[in-house]
């Protein structure tokens, strides 16, 4: 292949061949000893192509085969030959390409050609593409050419073909239009279509519907019945998809075996032949439309879609039966890829206003509920309820929710029923409580601005402050300390007292402080926090210290009434209190004790022991 050539040497290092300088694997003169010998033998060359393993060898003969005059004697025949060959690909491809456009324009475009060009690839139907968009009458010259094309061309890489075919068919006379069908349906022989052409086959229906729709409404069923007797899948679905657009077409197939097969695509061929049944029969087979909607695979589901669209225009309350029976694969987890999606789709699609007759307590489930696509779909139809369906404590808990659209739909209305906020402030404070930031802050507003200090009852201020986040207690703190009244202080700060957050505690301990002001009657009714706050065991050190200088500074006032409300409660504190406080309660219990011993009567003082 390179005896007169310089790039390739032998290597005086092995018994191998290498380039000279690192030169290219190609060049345009001829490099074999005897070019005309292989010029005088071109089925020699033809062999090699045909056989050879090796890239660089093909290449040598594809570069041969390439020159004139020998490519004018590649026959159509070999051309075809050639296309169909796998071995080696890029090299067997380019030289296929470049004779059959020598073919072509020789010989014309013949059928066979046709198809092997179709088959090859993206190569191949580029080339076809090109000769049909120059010579768009080709096809209405050819009805044979225009059904092989057809056939063909049903591939899913091949989608150019669709506007001219159409276009080709439109100028077709309506003999011409049948000749080319009766010739598409003489070339479906079962050997041409195994198992594995089924996306292929539904293409190729798909095509015949959209070039011949009125030709396949008026085709003769036996076709169809000929068709969906076969033994190849393919041929079925072509059969079941065209019975779908011919108006007896459910007299011509099997539809019941169909539905039953366990290949997807004929069971969406036979949903949509069961989707021309009148409305009536629709309405008493929801559990049947249900039942394709939730299919393993996707094909079911997506034929399944026209008949619940019939269903919600023309059969509301069946509608509304569908989507009662399609929430339950709302809320399990996953059983079949995007099987979720797929009926989500359709609920907060097709079947949205039945979702919504539902009612508000099947929102209310769906927005409650631990399955992520059940709240998507929840949140989708709260704007087709009305707010008033909800009570506050619903829409607190809905503004909690994960769905922008069903927070900003709860934050609204509660803002629009200030009133019933009012009436029970207690009710709304899961916003307060909320995770997400612009419910929590909607809500301080609502209750900073709208809420007068005499709406709030001691009820409702304990109750918030139970909030159980930093931000709700620091609100609840604020509230208390704005609408703090002395008739409800007895309650609130012996409640209070007990909360298990230290801010809480320390913020009891400094309201006491200013309730109090020297008035022993006030004092008194704080006798129950005061006794909560110092029997915290490990906890609240800094109230209790609060407390304790309280207590100092009321006895510092040398009142007998004050001792007399105190003396009894560190009495009572000193034998169970914290080791590191009874220094300091002890030392109280002796300034009263000097005061007046009658006030602390089971406190006796020792003198210190003289040694």
């Amino acid at each position: 292949m390179y005896g007169r050539g310089m790039r390739v040497v032998a290597s005086d290092r092995s018994l191998s061949w290498r380039y000279a300088q690192h030169s290219g694997p190609a060049q345009s003169e001829r490099e074999e000893p005897f070019p005309d010998l292989w010029v005088a033998h071109p089925a020699s060359l033809w062999r090699i192509i045909m056989a050879a393993r090796a890239n660089v060898v093909a290449d040598f003969a594809a570069r041969v085969l390439r020159e004139d005059p020998l490519a004018d004697t590649i026959s159509v025949a070999d051309v075809i030959a050639l296309l169909g060959a796998w071995r080696p690909y890029t090299v067997r491809r380019e030289l296929a390409i470049k004779l059959a456009e020598r073919c072509i324009a020789r010989d014309g475009l013949t059928l066979d050609l046709a198809a092997a060009l179709l088959g090859d690839g993206e190569r191949g139907g580029a080339l076809l593409k090109l000769l049909l968009t120059a010579s768009p009458g080709m096809l209405i010259q050819d009805p044979a050419l225009f059904a092989v094309l057809i056939g063909a061309c049903a591939a899913v890489n091949h989608y150019w073909f669709d506007p001219l075919a159409e276009a080709a068919a439109a100028d077709l006379s309506p003999e011409a239009r049948r000749d080319v069908l009766d010739r598409v349906f003489a070339g479906l022989q079962p050997a041409a279509w195994p198992p594995d052409e089924m996306t292929r086959a539904i293409g190729l229906a798909k095509l015949l519907t959209k070039l011949f729709p009125a030709e396949i409404g008026a085709m003769d069923g036996e076709v169809l019945r000929r068709l969906s007797q076969q033994p190849s899948q393919p041929l079925q679905a072509i059969a079941a998809h065209l019975a779908a657009h011919h108006p007896n077409g459910m007299n011509f197939v099997d539809v019941g075996a169909l539905v039953a097969s366990e290949n997807p695509s004929l069971v969406a061929a036979a949903i949509s032949i069961l989707g021309k049944r009148p409305i009536d029969a629709l309405a008493a087979d929801v559990a049947a439309i249900a039942a394709f909607l939730t299919a393993p695979a996707p094909e079911p589901r997506a034929a399944a879609l026209p008949l619940a669209a019939r269903l919600q225009n023309e059969r509301p309350e069946a509608a509304i039966e569908l989507a009662e029976m399609l929430l339950p694969t709302i809320y399990r987890t996953e059983q079949h890829e995007n099987l979720r999606e797929d009926v989500l789709a359709v609920l907060t699609g097709t079947l949205r206003p039945s979702v919504i007759a539902l009612g508000h307590d099947t929102v209310w489930t769906l927005l409650r509920a631990r399955s992520e696509p059940a709240r998507r779909l929840g949140a989708s139809v709260l704007d087709g309820l009305k707010p008033q369906d909800f009570s506050v404590r619903q829409l607190a808990r809905i503004a909690c929710n994960d769905q922008v659209i069903a927070r900003r739909f709860a934050v609204a209305a509660l803002q629009a029923r200030v009133d019933d906020v009012r009436h029970a402030p207690e009710d709304a404070f899961a916003m307060l409580d909320c995770p997400f930031d612009d419910t929590r802050e909607a809500g301080f507003t609502l209750y900073r601005t709208q809420l007068k200090p005499e709406d709030w009852t001691p009820t409702a201020l304990v109750a918030l402050a139970d909030a159980t986040t930093e931000p709700a207690q620091r609100f609840g703190r604020e509230m208390i300390g704005r609408v703090f009244e002395d008739k409800n202080a007895d309650f609130l700060l012996s409640r209070l007292a007990e909360h298990p957050a230290a801010g809480f505690r320390l913020f009891v301990a400094r309201l006491m402080r200013d309730y109090v002001q020297g008035d022993t009657h006030r004092l008194k009714r704080l006798v129950p926090a005061i006794e909560t706050t110092l029997l915290q065991v490990r906890k609240g050190r800094a109230a209790k210290q609060q407390v304790l200088s309280f207590i100092e500074e009321q006895l510092a006032r040398d009142g007998d009434e004050q001792s007399a409300v105190l003396a009894p409660i560190l009495e009572r504190v000193v034998a169970t209190c914290a080791v590191e406080d009874r220094a300091r309660i002890v030392t109280l219990l002796t300034k009263i004790k000097h005061r007046d011993a009658a006030l602390v009567p089971r406190v006796a003082l020792v003198p210190r022991e003289a040694r």
